[in-house]
């Protein structure tokens, strides 16, 4: 990538996301798979194709990539396997990218795309009651922020949970005690950190403080998880346990 960008036939990070979102799965067996547009963002819906005797539970799903990498192709694996080991409806959002679009763009997409999502949740037959937010890494940080903004909603379903894996929190402090307010009224919580991770500790510190305020939270460790792990959970080459 920095080769092609120095000779001038594309940039550095043009080559690596082509690189990430090169190869795309085939016909999933057990899940109905579509794209569609949420209010101009682009998803991608994982729904069981075994017939359900009551409403699923739906799940946002935002991915990582430090805000500038990873797409609705770099989390297809991912997205399918928790569609299919949970019988959920996945909804993935590909949200806008830095530095071509910065902030509040990601975070934009990721708040209208829920949205849409729950003001139509009859389409999709998900339980309003079970609405769940999840993220990894930079979409970790998204799906907190996502849950903070709709805490206070009344005109939309209260969210079930919301699952933040090894998220980046901490950069820049601006949510003090002085908004404890917002934080007393998140929904139940999983974090999952790991040791050999420099955002270790962003987790840890939002669990204490979600602990603070009264909200139910869920803590996994992984002693031998590295940062991104997850993502290599059925990798063809490169694959760890802790990552399964």
């Amino acid at each position: 990538g920095k080769i092609l960008e120095n000779i001038g036939i594309c940039s550095q990070v043009s080559f690596v996301r082509h690189m990430q979102g090169r190869k795309t799965l085939g016909v999933d067996p057990k899940l109905f798979i579509k794209d569609l547009w949420f209010e101009n963002v682009p998803v991608r819906i994982y729904q069981p194709k075994v017939p359900s005797a009551s409403q699923r539970r739906g799940v946002m799903f935002f991915h990582g990539g430090g805000w500038v990498f990873g797409s609705l192709e770099t989390h297809e694996k991912l997205c399918r396997s928790i569609a299919r080991e949970s019988e959920s409806v996945v909804v993935s959002v590909g949200y806008r990218l830095a530095p071509e679009h910065k902030y509040p763009a990601a975070y934009e997409d990721c708040l209208n795309a829920t949205i849409h999502f729950m003001k139509n949740i009859e389409h999709y037959g998900v339980d309003p009651a079970r609405i769940i937010i999840c993220g990894d890494s930079a979409g970790g940080n998204l799906a907190a922020a996502v849950s903070q903004t709709l805490a206070g909603r009344s005109d939309l379903p209260r969210l079930r949970a919301q699952i933040l894996i090894y998220p980046g929190l901490q950069a820049l402090d601006f949510n003090l005690p002085s908004e404890d307010a917002i934080i007393q009224q998140l929904p139940e919580s999983f974090i999952l950190t790991c040791e050999y991770d420099v955002l270790r500790d962003d987790g840890l510190l939002y669990k204490k403080r979600l602990e603070d305020n009264g909200v139910r939270v869920t803590w996994y460790h992984l002693e031998d998880g590295f940062h991104g792990i997850i993502n290599s959970f059925k990798s063809d080459w490169l694959s760890f346990s802790s990552g399964k």
